[in-house]
Parts: C-alpha cells; sequence; structure tokens
C-alpha cells in the first residue's frame, strides 16, 4: 500500500482546497510537513483517519466540528459549499480513490448555513483498468480501522500507554492490534454465540418433564461454564488493570529515587523482580521437559506388550523368509542391467539372470532390510529387563526433573518472600506529600504483586475449568439423550460444545504464534534505532520489556529507549500487515508461509503517519532515528514542528526527502516568521492583519 496525494478543502483550519504530493515510490520515501503549534498538525493527522474510516484519533478535540468556520461564514445565500477530504492511494496494483465530504447551505441571510450529513464514496481502478464504485467494508479489508491509531499515530504519546478510555485507543492496545491483524474476532463472535445457544436455546422445552438426573446436570453445566466463562474474562482483563497498577508504582518509584534512603532498595527490588522472572521461565522449561521425558519414555514404561509382540512378529517373519535380505538393491540393478559386470568375471547366463532377478524381487533398500534385522536384534533388550532398570532409569530421569522443578519453586517463593520484605521495610518519604508516602507506594506494589499472582493462578486454573465445563457439558448431554424428547437436542449440544472446544484451542494456539512474530518484527525495527545492546521481549499478555542481551536482563530503559520500543510495535504491525495479507493458512505449520513462521515485509511495509515524531527523544535518539528511519519504511509521513527540522537535515542531506511543504498559518494576530529550509528562508506564519479570519495553507517546499 502507497499514499499517493491527498486532497482537503475547508478541511478545519485548511481554507480552500490544497493538495498533497507524497513520496514513497524509490529511496527518496519521506514526506515532511512542518508547522507550528496551532497551524494545523493534528487536524492533518486526522484527516487520513476521517477520509478512510470516518473516526479521529484519541483526544482530537471537537471531532464533530471540521467544516472551516470562515468557509461557513462566506456561503451566500441560495449556494452551497463543500467541505471534503480525498486520498489516492495504491495498493496491490489497484488504484483507490477515497472521498468523505460534507455540504453546507444557507437558506437565508440573517440564519446560519445548514450543514448536511457526511458522505462516502470510493472508486477502485483493477489491474485490467476498469474502475468500479466500492464500499467501506472494501476499504477496511485493505487497512482494518482497528489499526489506524498504529498507522496514523500522534507520536507525542511514544512511550505512554496506548489504552486509554475511549474505544478507538482500547481497540490499539497490543494484544487487540494482534487480533485484529489476524481478524480473531471472528473466532470471538463465534464463541459467544455458541455460548448464548448453549446457555438460552439449546435447553429442554418448558413443558418437556424434567427428571432429577437432568436437572441436576443442567445444574452442574450452568455451573461449569459460568465459572470458566467469568475466569475466561477475568484472564483477558487483568493485563489492563497490572499495566495500569505499574504506572502508579513507575510514578512512586520515581519518588523513591529522589530519596538517598530509597534508591539502594528500588535497585535491589529491581535485581528480585529480574531473579523472579528467570526463575518463572527456568521452572516453565523444567516442566516442559519433565512431561517431554515421560511421553519420549512412556512405550518403554508402559508398553512391553508391543515389543513382545513385534518380537513374535519378527521372528515369523524370519522363520519364513519374509524379512528381505541385506543385500544391496543397486548392486543388483546393476548386475542385471549390465551382465558383464560380474564379480565371477564372466557374463550371466539366463538361469543366473533368473536367479538375480528373483532375488531382486524381494530385495526392498539396504536401510529396510537393516531396519529389520537391526530391530529383531534389540527388541529382547528391551523385553527381558526383569531387574526393572529401564523403569528405574525413567522414573529416576523424571524424578531428578521434578525435584529441580521444586527446588526452583522454593527459590521462587523465596525471592517473592524477600521482595515483600524490601517493601515492608522502607522508610516513611519525607516530601511531605500523602501521594508519595511510604503506605501508598507500599499498598500499590503488594496490589501489583496479588495482580500477578492472581494472573498466574488464572493461567493454571483455566485448563481444570475448561476441563469441568467439557465433562459437565457431556454429563448433560448424556442425561438428555436418556430421553426421545430432549435427545435431538443433547446431540446438538454435543457438536456444539465441541466446536466451541477447537475454537477455542485454534484462537489460543493463533495468539501464542503470532506473539512470536510480533516479538521478532519488533526487533527488526528496535536494534537499528537503539545505540545500546538491548532487544524487546513481549510477554505472554502482549506486555513489551527492554532486556539487555548481554546479561538477558530486564532493564530500567530511558524514556527515548521505551518510545522506540512503542514505535517498533508500530513498525512491526505495518510490516506484518502485507505478510498477514498473504497468510496461505492460519494454523501454524513452520514453513514461513503460516503464523508464527512469518518475518516483518519491510520493503512493503504499510505506510505509516507521524505527528510529532521527535517529541519523546533527545538529540541523540533524535538524530539516530532520521538516519535509519527510511531504510526501515519503504513510506514515512513526518509531521513536525518548525523546532525540529535539525532532525530533518540529516535525511535531505541523504536525499531521502522526496516530498515537502509547510503549513502556513494565515494570522492578524501574531507576527510573520520565518523558518530556514535548505538554506533559503519561507515563512511558516503571515501576518494578514485586516484581512479574513486566522487559517492554514499548504504550501510546497523544495526538494532535492
Amino acid at each position: 500500500m502507497r499514499f499517493v496525494r491527498m486532497e482537503l478543502n475547508n478541511w478545519r483550519s485548511f481554507l480552500g482546497l490544497h493538495q498533497i504530493e507524497f513520496a514513497g515510490w524509490d529511496s527518496c520515501n519521506v514526506t515532511v510537513l512542518v508547522g507550528q503549534n496551532g497551524a494545523g498538525k493534528t487536524a492533518l493527522l486526522n484527516a487520513f483517519t476521517w477520509v478512510l474510516f470516518g473516526e479521529t484519533t484519541a483526544g482530537f478535540r471537537r471531532p464533530d466540528d471540521l467544516f472551516n468556520h470562515t468557509a461557513l461564514s462566506l456561503i451566500k445565500v441560495g449556494t452551497v459549499d463543500k467541505m471534503f477530504v480525498k486520498i489516492c492511494f495504491d495498493h496491490e496494483g489497484e488504484q483507490y480513490v477515497v472521498t468523505r465530504s460534507i455540504s453546507a447551505e444557507r437558506a437565508h441571510n440573517h440564519e446560519p448555513p445548514t450543514v448536511g450529513p457526511t458522505k462516502f464514496s470510493a472508486t477502485v481502478r483493477n489491474k485490467t483498468g476498469v474502475t468500479e464504485a466500492v464500499d467501506q467494508e472494501k476499504i477496511n479489508a485493505v487497512l482494518p480501522p482497528g489499526l489506524h491509531p498504529f498507522f496514523f499515530f500522534p507520536a507525542e504519546n511514544i512511550g505512554k500507554d496506548i489504552d486509554q478510555n475511549d474505544a478507538a485507543s482500547i481497540r490499539a492496545s497490543m494484544s487487540r492490534a494482534i487480533d485484529v491483524l489476524l481478524d480473531i474476532e471472528r473466532y470471538d463472535n463465534a464463541l459467544k454465540i455458541i455460548s448464548k445457544t448453549l446457555t438460552k436455546h439449546l435447553k429442554t422445552p418448558k413443558n418437556t418433564p424434567k427428571d432429577a438426573t437432568i436437572m441436576a446436570a443442567e445444574e452442574e453445566m450452568n455451573d461449569a461454564r459460568e465459572r470458566w466463562e467469568s475466569t475466561e474474562q477475568r484472564k483477558k482483563k487483568l493485563p489492563g488493570i497490572i499495566e495500569k497498577a505499574q504506572r502508579a508504582v513507575d510514578k512512586l518509584n520515581q519518588a523513591l529515587e529522589e530519596s538517598d534512603a530509597h534508591r539502594g532498595a528500588v535497585e535491589e527490588m529491581n535485581k528480585v523482580k529480574d531473579e523472579i522472572y528467570r526463575e518463572n521461565d527456568n521452572i516453565e522449561r523444567i516442566r516442559d521437559g519433565q512431561v517431554l521425558a515421560i511421553n519420549s519414555a512412556c512405550g518403554i514404561v508402559f508398553g512391553k506388550e508391543i515389543f513382545v509382540d513385534a518380537k513374535a512378529a519378527l521372528d515369523v517373519a524370519h522363520k519364513e523368509g519374509k524379512i528381505p535380505p541385506k543385500v544391496s538393491s543397486g548392486l543388483l540393478d546393476e548386475l542385471i542391467d549390465v551382465r558383464q559386470k560380474c564379480i565371477c568375471g564372466r557374463e550371466l547366463g539366463k538361469c543366473e539372470l533368473g536367479e538375480l532377478k528373483s532375488l531382486r524381487s524381494i530385495t526392498l533398500e539396504d536401510s529396510i532390510a537393516e531396519i529389520a534385522s537391526d530391530l529383531r536384534g534389540r527388541l529382547p533388550l528391551l523385553i527381558e529387563t526383569d531387574d526393572g532398570s529401564v523403569d528405574k532409569s525413567v522414573a529416576n530421569e523424571i524424578l531428578e526433573l521434578d525435584k529441580e522443578a521444586n527446588d526452583a519453586e522454593r527459590r521462587l517463593l523465596a525471592l517473592k518472600q524477600r521482595l515483600k520484605k524490601l517493601i515492608d521495610d522502607q522508610p516513611e518519604i519525607s516530601h511531605g506529600d500523602p501521594g508519595k508516602t511510604r503506605e501508598a507506594w507500599q499498598q500499590q506494589e503488594k496490589r501489583l504483586l496479588r495482580l500477578q499472582e492472581e494472573l498466574t493462578d488464572i493461567s493454571k486454573e483455566l485448563p481444570d475449568l475448561e476441563l469441568a465445563k467439557r465433562n459437565a457439558e457431556k454429563k448433560y448431554g448424556a442425561a438428555l439423550n436418556r430421553q426421545t424428547k430432549t435427545k435431538a437436542i443433547g446431540e446438538a449440544r454435543g457438536l456444539l460444545t465441541s466446536v466451541e472446544e477447537t475454537l477455542s484451542k485454534i484462537q489460543e494456539i493463533v495468539r501464542t504464534c503470532a506473539r512470536k512474530d510480533v516479538e521478532r518484527a519488533m526487533n527488526d525495527f528496535y536494534t537499528p534505532l537503539l545505540l545500546k545492546n538491548y532487544c524487546v521481549r513481549l510477554t505472554d499478555d502482549f506486555r513489551y520489556e527492554i532486556v539487555d542481551e548481554s546479561t538477558s536482563r530486564t532493564v530500567g530503559a530511558s524514556s527515548s529507549e521505551v518510545a522506540l520500543a512503542t514505535f517498533a510495535f508500530v513498525g512491526a504491525i505495518a510490516a506484518l500487515m502485507p505478510s498477514y495479507a498473504r497468510l496461505e493458512r492460519l494454523l501454524p505449520a513452520g514453513d514461513g508461509k503460516s503464523v508464527g513462521s512469518l518475518r516483518a515485509d519491510k520493503a512493503n511495509a504499510y505506510p505509516v503517519v507521524l505527528d510529532a515524531p521527535y517529541s519523546p527523544f533527545g538529540k541523540e535518539y533524535g538524530d539516530q532515528f532520521s538516519k535509519v528511519l527510511p531504510d526501515l519504511l519503504p513510506q514515512s509521513v513526518l509531521i513536525v514542528r518548525e523546532d525540529q527540522l535539525e532532525y530533518i537535515n540529516s535525511m535531505i542531506d541523504d536525499t531521502r526527502v522526496g516530498s515537502a511543504y509547510v503549513l502556513q498559518l494565515q494570522t492578524g494576530s501574531a507576527e510573520s516568521k520565518e523558518l530556514v529550509w535548505q538554506n533559503k528562508k519561507y515563512g511558516y506564519v503571515i501576518n494578514i492583519e485586516g484581512q479574513v479570519a486566522s487559517h492554514t495553507k499548504i504550501t510546497p517546499l523544495p526538494v532535492g
């Protein structure tokens, strides 16, 4: 996907018609729009989201007041004027034109104009040159609306939590973004429909007599389902709650760090938290190894009868001459094809050739013959071990892993107790501010620990609750099947329950594998931006941590490094869009064509529009961002303040800026101001005292 052109007419502060041509078809792939605060930078960002989706970004003031006020005031009686935004973009060889507009008409001199409803139109010209009208759904298929807060990003918020309390931003949370990318919402919707059907519709008719068995089974089933659903919902909500609790703790930590009495304790607690994280990982690894050991050895421990049967079958095959001889099939083929190549020194006769062909007919590949003979020789060793040494060796391996896991869990418990003691032992903070007292900090730290432990417990509890729900469903279905009138309902419930279970498993597998794709893609963007040996680690609940690769420990990164991590996620989503759009299969197969094994497609990444991208950075990281951005994304649009032009100069020098504009604020209440662009001065505030009201004009700047 590439933006080609945008037209704005009477949009917010932009009076009249304006046009922007976007760069992005060669190495000059950056478009720059520069203007001071109040010139309409944020309004320009919202022009993208409004024309494409009819939505605006979080925090955009007066989202229903879009028609330029001066343009409205100039409408004459009996005439109509329009406010519209039009955008042209290419996608997979097709050209799209999307327009969203509002008309206004003045009926009488002393009345304000009547503003009409929003109208949407879109066309696409396909590869054969045919143009046809398309609807909003077609545009949504190209660029899902739930992802617009990432592609059109108010970068002043980089490093802050994206999950604000408005609907658009909530949809753009990290885990939600993955769901939108993979359209996992269809599974959520299907599961909700199934649950509603099972709990409200597929029940015994009211006039059907119920025996005690059916009533008890129905009550057990409803109870099991309710416990599972409430726990599942709590698990989904907890990551957001934990994130907010973590922010509260971080704010109070800043107060602690200002006090010498607490600085050492904060550093010690951070170390303990890192150790807790590593110990949790260690326990999970050991338990996985234990399961693997049990699975790989269960045949030896529990399946000796299988080996006895196998040996008996091979003995019979050997006695009856059915095990192929250990003869090279390749040598026999050569002897048959070229009779002169005979080890006896003479050409083979017809009789001898017939014997060879007969032998060849029962000769399989060498490896197969070798396996059969070798297996027949080894099976007695597995069968005739009467002293239980095989059982003991396997049991010892499993027990050793169990001991290792128990030791790790004891260390984990000790670390948690140590962390709680560190929290309890901190002295009062002498700031005189009740919001920064030890008690407030202690409460937040303890609450955070409780929430994290709750999430761990719920994750462990859910499989058991799901199993109880499944068993209760089966029990209820079996009870229904015993009555003729309810048998069909029982069978339908059984089918729907199986579908529900399958969809839940698919959903979980896809999310887990997608997390690997996103983490990999984030690091593809994060590593080039950083000046340190850090990487991003994405947790199970899609929160990211910054890790020092040399020590594998999480670090307290600077605000610039946190900001870059958020930008890396924006880049990851943009670069995974084309890969996910071309998915050959959804379920993971490890083949590079399905979820879990996909790479970021930087060359075909979607364009990203960033408003005030340099706001979170210091000089060093601002320069680094400018240096690598043109190579990370094939098309980017930067909306910057005039005081951030110093960062753009390096891209200009490297001929990476292909298009540039100044947002000229025309006003009668401020002095004219100029900026320097390629050693020449251009006005970005123009004094128009005595003329029309303040408005913005988009003027091109020279490039190249």
